[in-house]
């Protein structure tokens, strides 16, 4: 009986968190309200911060606040939200209705092959949403999260446009094994769909001018076919990721969208995405629903990963007690 009062409390008490965060502009008498409830200002009390610049963080869409804000409010939200799930569930609606712009993230300044910053808030797409989310609920503050960023984005840590995760099903999704796992053969067993795909980073790094001697690579991945998939979204969870799978034909397939698997109280598994025209919240058999309307390229299925429950001790193993460790320069 305990166990269950438990349960249904913490339900409540995430749902009263996700309206607040879905909100642009949450009305001041709903804001005070829960900023006046036990657990903020237990909240407030042990990570230190000012209370009236949380709640000035908090009237306003997280897009817009500066990295000067986004740590002292990461050190507020780790100690007002402890269970990681909740905390993506709740930062990523937080991130509703931000304007959606494609390539908006470079090495600049360390590198000049693309001149876009290593940073950006104000806009997103769907790399660069999932990326800031994963980043912000993994850490306690702007060092870490910028350093945590990074470590996403790049194999190893190594900051440099050749080692990039380019390539969601060969770089991106390989090099955050730490984090992630691939649940595709869990969740479909012999009704998933296998391919080799080739892989020219020699090809894609010369439109940049860069010279690679990098051979092609063949990769064997497999995804869920979209006539599966109302099979398997039970079994998803808040805070997995979420690959787009699409394709000309059988043969010609890549992933070319992704996003967050946010899980509703009530059970609806939901869809979270930068998307034009902004980031947007729709339920997965939604999503699928307006991507069977398009011919090409054609909705083909989706891959899906579970996030570790301890994705910064996992990362330690790796990189050290320092985790996460960047390498400004490559060789």
């Amino acid at each position: 009986m305990n166990h269950l009062k438990k349960s249904l409390v913490k339900i409540l008490f995430l749902s009263l968190m996700i309206i607040l965060a879905s909100a642009c502009s949450p009305s001041i008498d709903r804001l005070t309200r829960l900023s006046s409830a036990p657990e903020w200002q237990n909240a407030i009390s042990a990570s230190g911060v000012d209370a009236e610049l949380i709640q000035e963080i908090e009237s306003n869409p997280i897009y817009e606040i500066t990295p000067l804000e986004l740590d002292q409010y990461l050190k507020f939200i780790h100690a007002y939200i402890p269970d990681l799930r909740d905390r993506i569930s709740y930062l990523a609606h937080r991130f509703l209705d931000q304007p959606y712009e494609i390539y908006l993230l470079g090495e600049f300044p360390f590198e000049i092959f693309d001149t876009q910053p290593l940073f950006s808030l104000g806009k997103s797409d769907c790399v660069v949403f999932s990326e800031h989310v994963y980043a912000m609920a993994f850490s306690k503050d702007w060092k870490m999260f910028f350093g945590m960023l990074q470590r996403i984005r790049y194999k190893d840590g190594e900051i440099g446009y050749t080692t990039r995760n380019h390539y969601t099903e060969a770089d991106w999704i390989v090099n955050n094994s730490w984090f992630l796992n691939d649940l595709t053969s869990e969740l479909a067993g012999e009704k998933k769909i296998n391919l080799t795909t080739e892989i020219d980073r020699k090809k894609f790094f010369a439109k940049s001018g860069i010279m690679s001697d990098v051979a092609v690579q063949e990769l064997n991945w497999n995804y869920i076919p979209a006539a599966v998939v109302p099979e398997v979204l039970s079994k998803l969870k808040t805070g997995d990721f979420v690959n787009v799978v699409r394709g000309t034909d059988e043969k010609n397939v890549w992933v070319g969208h992704v996003g967050l698997v946010i899980v509703d109280p009530d059970g609806t598994v939901n869809f979270l995405h930068s998307t034009p025209p902004m980031v947007k919240k729709q339920t997965i058999l939604s999503y699928m629903e307006d991507q069977s309307k398009k011919v090409s390229p054609k909705f083909m299925g989706f891959k899906f990963l579970r996030l570790n429950e301890n994705p910064v001790e996992s990362l330690k193993k790796i990189d050290g007690p320092r985790a996460p460790k960047l390498q400004i320069y490559g060789k």
